[in-house]
């Protein structure tokens, strides 16, 4: 964000916006809706919003598990998401925001 580089008055911080999920709309002729959660974040990116920085994609190939995430969670996936748990708790403090939890999406979003 061009205005983050100009310090704020020293009495005031100021406020970043970091977008991860969007209304659809198809008015217009545009819809945000997308297939998968990385499509949506990568059109919020093209339109100029922030998104949270790291983030880590599992696929379902990768896991062994079902991408239409009606299936329960396999054991390699939650092995995954705790892997990915961690790292972030361990980094946490370089984060160039403040996290009070990890948010843990299905990317397939029809």
């Amino acid at each position: 964000c061009e205005a983050a580089s100009v310090p704020p008055p020293p009495d005031r911080k100021w406020l970043s916006f970091y977008a991860y999920d969007a209304a659809s709309s198809k008015e217009g002729g545009m819809s945000t809706q997308g297939k998968t959660q990385e499509e949506l974040m990568g059109w919020l990116r093209m339109f100029g919003f922030q998104t949270p920085q790291p983030s880590s994609l599992l696929l379902a190939d990768d896991i062994g598990a079902s991408d239409s995430g009606v299936a329960p969670v396999s054991d390699a996936a939650t092995v995954k998401m705790m892997e990915w748990f961690s790292h972030l708790q361990e980094h946490r403090k370089d984060l160039p925001y403040e996290i009070d939890g990890v948010v843990f999406k299905v990317n397939n979003r029809s």
